[in-house]
């Protein structure tokens, strides 16, 4: 029947329009509890955010904490067996190695340690407290020289006093901001003389003040073992200073010296040992 068919054609298109009105408001509803909700949710980040680091919080965790808590997986630095190198002059130094790579996101500032030199019956020729530094992912060198040839043996412990410090890698680091060029550097033996002379040119080629450039130097013979080994330290090297490095140090008792190793090291784990110059604009 006509009349029945217009019916429902009319139910029909009416029960669309319902649907499609409803799904609207439903739409528009949610899209206007989306425009309220976000900022109250960046705002209570933002507040969280805040109180987690606010000195008033007494749950803020500190890089020490973070440490100790194991957030980050601390694993233990080794301490290498000590090398002996006898030099002329009835004197031996001793020098070891301490391997801290697989801590890349962990140094120690500072890095306090006792330091016994030992002879072949166990006696202590000579023992100190000794503070320095320990870098992230890095190898660093303690070395003993007693001023005899007494001792065969160096036994490192590091002291209670020695701290942990969280490195973030993906910071604004100091690290980064280090660039020393080394150049020149020779070894060659004193006529008449039981010394070598040690010369290097240190280059900073950035634009930072560095105020403790710590020199690891290595002499090596032929065959590249280490024939002698030290430290030095420069003070204040100014951005795109040049400083030249010349020591005296024994020869070698039973090889000959003929190449020379400089390692350089920033302890960028203290914020003042690298200083960025403010740059004055000149005047007109």
């Amino acid at each position: 029947m006509p009349f029945l068919d217009n019916l429902s054609q009319n139910v029909e298109t009416a029960s669309l329009y319902f649907q499609g009105g409803v799904r609207r408001g439903v739409i528009i509803f949610l899209g206007i509890c989306l425009l309220f909700l976000a900022p109250v949710y960046f705002l209570g980040q933002l507040g969280s955010t805040v109180w987690a680091n606010s000195d008033f919080n007494p749950n803020k965790i500190t890089n020490k904490q973070i440490v100790n808590k194991k957030l980050i997986s601390e694993a233990d630095f080794s301490i290498d067996r000590s090398q002996l190198v006898p030099l002329v002059g009835d004197e031996t130094v001793l020098y070891t190695t301490i391997n801290n790579r697989n801590n890349r996101l962990i140094g120690y500032w500072p890095f306090v340690y006792r330091m016994q030199v030992l002879d072949n019956k166990g006696s202590i020729v000579e023992e100190k407290i000794e503070t320095s530094y320990l870098l992230p992912g890095e190898v660093g060198y303690i070395i003993a020289n007693p001023g005899n040839d007494l001792g065969t043996r160096l036994v490192v412990s590091p002291e209670p006093e020695t701290v942990p410090i969280l490195f973030n890698p993906f910071g604004v680091s100091l690290r980064d901001r280090v660039n020393v060029q080394i150049r020149n550097s020779s070894v060659t033996e004193i006529p008449e003389s039981d010394q070598l002379q040690l010369k290097a040119t240190l280059k900073n080629v950035d634009l930072v003040e560095i105020r403790g450039l710590d020199i690891l130097y290595i002499i090596r013979d032929t065959r590249d073992r280490v024939v002698g080994i030290g430290k030095f330290k420069i003070d204040n090297l100014a951005p795109g200073a040049e400083r030249e490095f010349s020591l005296k140090y024994p020869k070698p008792r039973f090889r000959r010296a003929s190449r020379l190793n400089i390692l350089t090291f920033v302890n960028y784990l203290d914020k003042n040992s690298v200083f960025l110059p403010e740059i004055i604009e000149p005047k007109n």
